[in-house]
């Protein structure tokens, strides 16, 4: 009533519907700063283009790697690529989120998918990472004086997050 009501009144409403997903994580123990991240998807369903695949970080970035598409494709065998996540620290837990979306215009769901196998790759530069930030401890220590700084933190005369200023240095590029 109060949702009918809301609505002719003329008020914008924003709603967002969640579906259980799927999921699966990878531990990984190695820190990198990360450049980029590819998973290895082989699966079939009735209708693959339903399927959402979601790659969430450690730090919680969500790339979403597959959503709608059409032409009832019943078998993935693809690697798909992201930078999404690109200068995070690849440390800690990946997690794959696989979820069955419904036909548009009809809301009916396609069969449950059956997942093959999945693995994932992620390239980037080694550090030693003794905070899990993302940033380099030695480099840590000296620019910035202690541990425990946050990667995405701007705190440099060029304007870069801790993460960047990391990699390129701290000058400002004309």
């Amino acid at each position: 009533y109060l949702f009918k009501n809301s609505l002719n009144t003329g008020v914008s409403l924003k709603a967002q519907l969640f579906t259980n997903p799927w999921s699966y994580s990878f531990k990984i123990d190695e820190t990198l700063i990360c450049e980029d991240v590819s998973l290895k998807v082989n699966a079939s369903s009735s209708d693959c283009g339903m399927l959402r695949i979601s790659l969430i970080s450690p730090s919680g970035t969500r790339s979403i790697l597959n959503r709608y598409h059409f032409g009832n494709t019943q078998k993935i065998d693809w690697e798909f690529l992201t930078t999404h996540h690109f200068y995070e620290s690849t440390k800690g837990d990946w997690k794959i989120e696989i979820v069955n979306l419904p036909q548009p215009g009809t809301g009916a769901y396609t069969d449950d998918a059956l997942i093959y196998n999945l693995s994932l790759k992620i390239n980037g530069i080694q550090i030693k990472d003794a905070d899990n930030n993302g940033l380099d401890a030695t480099w840590e220590l000296a620019h910035l004086g202690r541990l425990g700084n946050i990667g995405s933190d701007v705190i440099s005369e060029s304007g870069y997050s801790n993460a960047r200023w990391q990699i390129v240095g701290d000058q400002t590029i004309d």
